[in-house]
């Protein structure tokens, strides 16, 4: 069976045989596409399709064991596209999001000290990657301490947060990354009004291995959060690729 069929201008169609165990098309001799014993197809210029392309997906634990450069798929585990760079897989889109609130209930705050907010209720998580518990848990494989987002995609995510305290303490929000202080968010002092509510948001490299992060707010004196709905929240979105 002829593994080389070839389109010239002064023959027509020909088809040669060779041993490479590849299936070749060429137009005037020159390979435009070439289909290997590894189910590859190999374009050697641009390519149009009139109809859909289905790209290959799979889990994050079965990724292609052995990626070639610019290999892209969709990866099921957390519902996004992704690309090999030569040395790692890189998400295109899709990447974690979530967003949590502490919902109609107080939390004590003591003064002097960062604490971190108890968000029991989520109002989305596309990868399951927030722990809205009191203790540590795993979710895709991490272990993620309470309160905290541990998101399975290394990349640049972007935080924000808010909280409403019912007096007017010296304030701010701050993001924990690893159990350590990392970026300080707003800081301000309650003097016009008996309500205030501070935001914050910061962008932040989280590594899709382990790394995580939670809010924490620091007060001077000892207070309390209000428990008004949607008062008190910490979110975060995948923005680029490692």
């Amino acid at each position: 069976m002829p593994s080389i069929i070839n389109a010239t201008v002064t023959s027509g169609l020909t088809a040669n045989s060779d041993t490479s165990g590849n299936l070749i098309f060429q137009t005037s001799s020159t390979n435009v596409l070439t289909l290997d014993s590894s189910q590859n197809a190999t374009f050697a210029g641009s390519a149009t399709f009139g109809g859909s392309v289905k790209l290959g997906n799979w889990t994050t634990a079965g990724r292609p064991s052995s990626p070639v450069t610019g290999q892209t798929g969709y990866n099921t585990s957390y519902g996004g596209l992704e690309l090999y760079n030569g040395t790692a897989w890189t998400t295109l889109s899709g990447g974690p999001t979530f967003a949590a609130h502490l919902y109609s209930s107080t939390q004590s705050l003591p003064g002097g000290a960062d604490t971190k907010i108890t968000l029991t209720t989520e109002l989305w998580d596309t990868a399951g990657a927030f722990n809205n518990t009191g203790s540590t848990v795993t979710l895709n494989g991490l272990s993620v301490p309470s309160y905290s987002f541990c998101p399975p995609v290394a990349g640049y995510y972007q935080l924000s947060g808010m909280v409403q305290f019912g007096s007017t303490p010296t304030a701010s929000i701050d993001f924990f990354r690893n159990g350590v202080f990392n970026q300080n968010g707003d800081g301000f002092r309650g003097e016009l009004s008996v309500c205030q509510a501070p935001a914050a948001s910061a962008l932040m490299y989280l590594n899709g291995t382990g790394d995580y992060v939670d809010m924490r707010v620091y007060v001077s004196g000892t207070t309390s959060l209000m428990s008004q709905t949607g008062a008190n929240y910490f979110q975060a979105s995948f923005v680029r690729g490692a």
